[in-house]
């Protein structure tokens, strides 16, 4: 009951301070370090960082960077679902395909169509930017 008191009497005040508090400070720090705020461009498509490589696929779909195609199949193999969801995205934003490549599918399914990308990429067959 004396807990239910404090919550709803201002007049009663605790000696400890609001944890939340403690945690604002760690969050604004990590929020300030996590470079959400730097650019991103090619270079960033292979960054060891995940959500600045996020950043820069995104990026290159958003511009329909062409010459990105190359890094953008890479990353279709990328162990984070994530990434691979994102460089989908970006393949489709510049080509107006998915080459059948979906980024839950077994291993073996992804391999494949990360395949096609690959032969079709190599042979330099036509991946005209989606209008």
């Amino acid at each position: 009951m004396e807990g239910y008191h404090k919550m709803f009497n201002p007049s009663v005040q605790s000696k400890k301070p609001d944890r939340c508090w403690l945690i604002l400070p760690v969050l604004l720090l990590l929020l300030g370090c996590s470079g959400i705020d730097r650019p991103v461009g090619l270079a960033q498509l292979d960054d060891p960082d995940t959500l600045t490589r996020i950043r820069a696929i995104k990026w290159a779909g958003k511009n329909k960077v062409t010459a990105a195609i190359g890094a953008l199949i890479d990353n279709l193999a990328n162990e984070d679902a994530a990434v691979r969801l994102v460089a989908r995205r970006a393949l489709v934003d510049i080509t107006g395909t998915d080459r059948g490549y979906h980024y839950k599918s077994g291993p073996a399914s992804r391999a494949q169509a990360i395949a096609r990308w690959r032969e079709s990429y190599e042979n330099h067959e036509e991946i005209s930017p989606k209008q």
